[in-house]
Formats: C-alpha cells, structure tokens, sequence
C-alpha cells in the first residue's frame, strides 16, 4: 500500500476534463431491427439479388403468354429461388467465416436472423408481384395461386435448411440442389397425374400450412444450432 501511495504522489493522474461531454459525443450507437435487416441484405452477394429478380422477369414473362399452365411452370421454378435463399443463408459455414461472425458485435444469431428476413422478404415479395399477374391469366384467384407459388418454395427452404445443418461443404449444396430437382419435378408430375381436378380441393391450402410449419421448424432449429455454437 506504501508504494502504491508513493507512487502517485510521484506521478499525480491529472483530473479528467470533459469526461462527460466525450462519452456523450461518442455513445455508442444501438443498431434498429430495421436497419439491422438493412445491413445484412448489403452482405448478401449482388448475383443472389439480380437472380432473384431475374426469375420475377421470367414468371412475368411465362405469365404474359396466356397459358394456363403458366402457373405450374412458375410453381416450378420457385425451388430454385428457395435454393438461393438457402445458399446465403449458410454461406458463412459453406466459406468457414462462422467465427469470424463469432467475434463481430452483433450475434451471429441474430445476424443469420436478419440476413433470413432480408432474403425472404424479398423473394416473398416477388412472389406476391408474380401472383396477380398469373392469376389473371390462369383459372385460379389470387390467393390458389399464391398457394401454388409458395409450397414449393417454403418446401425446398425447409428441407435445404434441414440437410444444410446435417451436411457440410460440397455435399450439402449437391443435396439442397437434388431437393429442389425433387420439388420442380413433383409439382410438374402432380399437374400431369391429376390435372385441373387438384386444383378445386383443398389439398393446396393444407399443403401450404404444412410447409409453413416445417420451415418454421427448421428455422427455430438452425437458430438454436447457432446459439450451441455460439456457447460451445
């Protein structure tokens, strides 16, 4: 305690002078949830953004023939962008940057979250620009079209998130890309095997729900396989 005493009255620590006034100017800046989202869509790669409104042309496009099959086509094309949302989604495992996320300000938790919502609202926007325009042309009303837009894509996200947790690297994009073949070619098969008759049940609306559930599920899931990293 002696030198410890001595020690400061030998070299006395000036008196802070605007202590205040400096942490004021300088307080740290808490991020909104909306400017979050914001953020993390500038880290999603360019290419992912003009893809995605490259399949809202070609759905415009399909649409503007008048065919009534152009919203199966369009159904079936929806896999694929599901496939891109997945892709960014687990990009930083696929690049092993995980703990580089580990060490930024923001958990990485809640940034996979953000990066979902920024990635997801946009697709689903385009989707619901897609809908009234097929639906004009088709024999359904907006909201059957919407369905038929949509199962696929929310089935393709779940299961893509699902095989993303449990394969890595290479392996794991092979299969979220079999998967979304898989989705493609069973919306097509179901349209040649029942025809129109699917269309007037309710198998769409309760097809619908169902990958609704999943994909909440596998999101609730990669959240929470996030956290154990994030602990372990």
């Amino acid at each position: 305690m002696n030198i410890k005493k001595e020690l400061k009255n030998a070299f006395p620590v000036p008196a802070p002078v605007g202590r205040r006034e400096f942490l004021r100017a300088h307080r740290r800046r808490e991020l909104s949830t909306m400017m979050l989202v914001l953020t993390e869509a500038g880290y999603v790669r360019l290419r992912t953004w003009l893809s995605s409104l490259g399949f809202l042309a070609v759905m415009l496009v399909i649409a503007s023939g008048g065919e009534p099959e152009a919203i199966w086509v369009s159904s079936s094309l929806t896999p694929a962008l599901a496939l891109m949302a997945v892709a960014e989604w687990g990009r930083s495992r696929r690049y092993g940057t995980v703990e580089l996320e580990l060490a930024c300000r923001t958990p990485r938790r809640t940034a996979l979250l953000a990066r979902m919502v920024a990635v997801g609202a946009a697709h689903l926007g385009i989707l619901a620009l897609a809908a009234p325009v097929l639906s004009a042309w088709g024999e359904m009303n907006v909201a059957r079209t919407g369905a038929h837009l949509l199962t696929p894509y929310l089935l393709t996200a779940s299961l893509g998130l699902d095989l993303s947790r449990r394969c890595r690297g290479r392996e794991g994009a092979i299969l979220c890309s079999a998967v979304a073949i898989t989705v493609c070619a069973l919306g097509l098969w179901i349209r040649r095997a029942w025809g129109g008759a699917l269309e007037r049940t309710k198998l769409w609306p309760v097809a619908l729900i169902v990958a609704l559930i999943l994909s909440v599920i596998e999101v609730v899931s990669t959240l929470r396989e996030t956290e154990v990293l994030t602990w372990s």
